[in-house]
């Protein structure tokens, strides 16, 4: 996947997860720990 595909998925990835701090679903911290587990997946593949 070249860079800027992974910057697209990036911003995608932080638009998902960080809908549920904003809606009061997660905490900051949760958000967090989803948001550095799904974009170091995406940048090992």
């Amino acid at each position: 996947m070249e860079n800027y595909s992974k910057t697209i998925a990036i911003k995608g990835i932080v638009n998902d997860e960080t809908e549920s701090y904003f809606s009061g679903e997660k905490s900051a911290e949760e958000v967090a720990g989803l948001l550095q587990a799904r974009v170091m997946l995406l940048l090992n593949e």
